[in-house]
């Protein structure tokens, strides 16, 4: 399976000012608006460039750095396969990509089922 870094979400103080800093530095050009700042885009990678309120940091000083990164796989079933296969406890994996257990717990319960058996089972 092969993986690939698709994106990084950054916590700046300032997105407008950090896109024009990632236009001049990086001839990256603006992808769109962001619920909390600004994507941008070299046309393959994507980095979005956030504020985030106050009333998500639940009183503790804000920071700003790299909040998480996203990857791109080829193919999703085949990746959660890979990851408890090797060991991984889903709420050790959880951690370290900073997301919920229960989300992962449910990532895991959707894409472990086979494809065919997904789209057969789901009704609209």
């Amino acid at each position: 399976m092969t993986a690939r870094l698709r994106h990084i979400a950054i916590s700046v103080p300032d997105p407008e000012e950090a896109a024009v800093f990632f236009e001049k530095a990086f001839g990256m050009t603006r992808a769109g608006n962001a619920g909390f700042g600004i994507y941008m885009t070299d046309g393959t990678m994507n980095v979005a460039l956030l504020r985030f309120p106050e009333e998500m940091f639940d009183g503790k000083p804000r920071w700003y750095g790299i909040m998480h990164f996203g990857m791109w796989v080829d193919n999703l079933e085949e990746a959660v396969k890979q990851v408890t296969e090797r060991g991984h406890a889903v709420a050790e994996f959880a951690a370290r990509l900073g997301v919920s257990v229960y989300s992962m717990y449910q990532w895991v319960k959707r894409y472990s089922v086979p494809a065919e058996e997904r789209q057969a089972s789901t009704t609209y």
